[in-house]
């Protein structure tokens, strides 16, 4: 788990697994609630629910879940040198 991005992510990166469950602001929830999303876990009412981290069932994180940015990455890799 890290923090402090303003959008959600559930990935890998060189084999280790970030998961980030973003705050964000407000305004940032009400205007893009799906770039800030991980996986699909909405409430009734549209806002986003609580991410589960750790699930006891399974003795640790759950399987991997749907996040914009994480998606995007894997499809066009970070080449942080150029």
């Amino acid at each position: 788990v890290f923090g402090h991005t303003h959008f959600g992510w559930d990935g890998r990166v060189d084999g280790v697994r970030y998961v980030q469950a973003a705050l964000a602001t407000p305004r940032e929830r009400e205007r893009r609630p799906r770039s800030l999303a991980v996986g699909d876990d909405f409430r009734p009412d549209g806002r986003l629910a609580p991410l589960c981290v750790f699930d006891a069932a399974v003795g640790g994180l759950p399987a991997p879940r749907r996040a914009a940015w994480s998606e995007h990455y894997s499809r066009a890799p970070r080449a942080p040198s150029d």
